[in-house]
């Protein structure tokens, strides 16, 4: 009696997920590039309207990204 052989995979699916791991790479080194770019710039303000400004700046960068991402959920009915 023949074993029957388990179906191929689909190189699409391992490439997809390659694809994935290295986008989670590439948005953690980014973070980690930001980081040191707040700690470098943050090494040069000193005083309280100083760390306002910068709270700011953060701020802004967050309110921008999140309404940017989820922009998208707008426009398609939140599918």
């Amino acid at each position: 009696m023949p074993v029957a052989r388990p179906p191929a995979r689909d190189a699409r699916y391992d490439w997809a997920a390659e694809r994935t791991l290295l986008a989670w790479v590439r948005t953690g080194l980014a973070m980690m590039g930001f980081g040191f770019v707040v700690a470098r710039f943050g090494a040069f303000l000193r005083g309280p309207a100083a760390l306002a400004i910068v709270a700011a700046l953060l701020g802004a960068v967050l309110v921008l990204l999140l309404g940017g991402g989820l922009l998208p959920f707008r426009f398609d009915g939140g599918r």
